[in-house]
């Protein structure tokens, strides 16, 4: 159900252990101080908390992909130096069964994990303030539909994927590690609260450190403090580090101790709201897209609208990019002329106004049935798929008709009928009613998979089509023209990505207005 990058042999060149000076930045009295400490190489281990391959909010998971490149380039050095990498996907972990980081974790010798101090947890640090990054607009809606971790993530046979406290602790004792950092998301609640985060392995008396550069913390974008989502983290790396675990910059660091020259780009402009082709941002109206990039000084951003590469020559960004129709967004940084940062790609989608109700609902009208050739999944009407009541991000509906991907359900059509309208999505019941597919809460697993796209045919010719939707979208609206003379509409619900069981599309508050 997903990819995962293994790459097999060591990295380590070196027999005897590297002293490394961590330049680190504590609070004292609020203000930030600097501080040197030397440590063994070996001695040091780096922690990355559910760096997962979904998450419900479409900012906070583009927001994790656009941190991969540079933790790949950092952790490939720190491997080269004798660091541990220990990776803690939190709920994903049994993924990864049968591979060498999860077995070689799971085999270690438990040491006694007694607690030795206690790690008081800022109030204004924990926790999550909000459950979506994407702004004032259309709010994304909560499930747990990760099942590892993102899949461009590079991880060794070296490293260990590890499963809670004890684990990890047990692992640092047999590899003599004194020193953990962490990096990851998000700051402000999995990082700090997890079983293998910050708080576990700080009160069982390892030293914690806060890689500032690799964090990410979920934060308000409404709130006076964070119009940018790096202020809002930087807040938290603050608040951190007036908890006795100070932050480093850990690419920094790791450049620092690579004599070799950089070789690749591994920064990108980031963007708030963030959606892309295969799961858009959708807005009513207008929406405002700030551009950021924490790590890149004295950049300037360059973007286009049509999807085509952006350049110098492109648009220069200096304020919020506000846009009033569907777009396919793409930003760069450049400093003297030169690259400094990935192409980021976004796609917005404007959604027009509810349909209105139809005359005449679809589950009033007789289907055309076709021969036994054709193969086609039960259309149900005034329900879905699944037999339980239409369902679009948690509302209900009396009224549509139920199908699952891929389908294709024929009407014929009347001179009466003028206009078709619908409004569609994915029904998510399945994220609040356990089912045999979907066991536990919120779709937990599964919620990432369903990907589907809406088509109305009339006569055999496409006159309108979704965007992708998936779990959460809000609703498409279609309201369709029918040319005088025209014989029969058939509506399609298609698969975009790999079938999947749960991919039941519906059509609600569908059928034909007659005047």
């Amino acid at each position: 159900m997903f990819a995962l990058i293994f790459i097999s042999g060591s990295v380590h060149g070196n027999e005897s252990s590297k002293l490394i000076e961590l330049e680190l930045r504590t609070r004292e009295g609020g203000q930030p101080i600097q501080k040197v400490r030397s440590v063994a190489a070996d001695e040091i281990g780096v922690v990355v908390i559910d760096m997962w391959n979904h998450h419900w909010c479409n900012t906070a998971c583009n927001r994790v992909g656009a941190m991969v490149p540079r933790m790949n380039d950092t952790f490939e050095t720190a491997r080269a130096l004798g660091l541990k990498i220990f990776w803690a996907p939190t709920g994903a972990v049994g993924g990864y069964s049968g591979t060498i980081p999860r077995e070689k974790a799971a085999a270690v010798k438990r040491h006694d994990a007694i607690k030795l101090r206690e790690f008081h947890l800022a109030k204004s640090s924990g926790g999550l303030p909000v459950h979506c990054m994407c702004g004032s607009g259309i709010q994304c809606k909560r499930n747990y539909g990760w099942d590892s971790m993102h899949p461009d993530l590079i991880v060794r046979e070296d490293d260990y994927v590890v499963c809670g406290a004890e684990e990890l602790f047990s692992l640092c004792k047999e590899n003599n590690v004194t020193t953990l950092i962490y990096a990851g998301v998000h700051a402000n609640a999995c990082v700090l609260g997890k079983p293998a985060a910050i708080r576990s392995l700080y009160e069982l008396g390892i030293d914690c450190l806060v890689a500032r550069d690799l964090v990410d913390a979920f934060t308000d974008p409404n709130s006076v403090e964070n119009i940018l989502h790096e202020a809002g983290t930087a807040n938290i790396v603050a608040d951190i580090e007036r908890l006795n675990v100070p932050s480093i910059n850990m690419g920094e660091l790791m450049q620092n101790q690579n004599s070799a020259e950089a070789k690749s780009l591994t920064e990108f402009v980031r963007m708030a709201p963030w959606g892309v082709k295969e799961r858009p941002y959708s807005f009513r109206g207008e929406s405002a897209v700030v551009l950021s990039s924490p790590w890149l000084k004295n950049a300037e951003f360059f973007y286009t609208l049509d999807g085509s590469e952006p350049s110098p020559h492109s648009m220069r960004y200096d304020q919020p990019i506000v846009l009033s129709d569907t777009v396919e967004l793409k930003a760069v940084a450049y400093r003297n002329g030169k690259p400094v940062s990935l192409i980021s790609e976004g796609y917005y989608v404007s959604l027009s106004e509810t349909p209105s109700v139809p005359d005449i609902h679809l589950s009033e009208v007789e289907r055309e049935i076709k021969g036994r050739a054709v193969f086609n999944y039960e259309v149900i009407n005034d329900l879905s798929f699944s037999g339980t009541p239409l369902t679009l991000r948690s509302d209900v509906y009396e009224r549509g008709i139920g199908m699952r991907s891929p389908t294709s359900a024929y009407y014929p059509l009347k001179p009466e009928y003028k206009r078709f309208v619908a409004s569609v999505g994915i029904d998510d019941r399945f994220l609040f009613e356990e089912t045999e597919i979907s066991p536990s809460e919120r779709g937990r697993r599964v919620a990432m998979y369903p990907s589907l796209r809406f088509l109305v045919l009339i006569d055999g010719v496409e006159h309108a089509s979704s965007p992708i939707m998936r779990v959460g979208s809000a609703p498409w609206g279609f309201d369709v023209e029918i040319p005088l003379g025209s014989r029969q509409i058939t509506l399609s619900v298609i698969s975009t990505g790999t079938p999947y069981p749960l991919e039941y599309g519906d059509w609600v508050n569908a059928g034909f207005i007659i005047q």
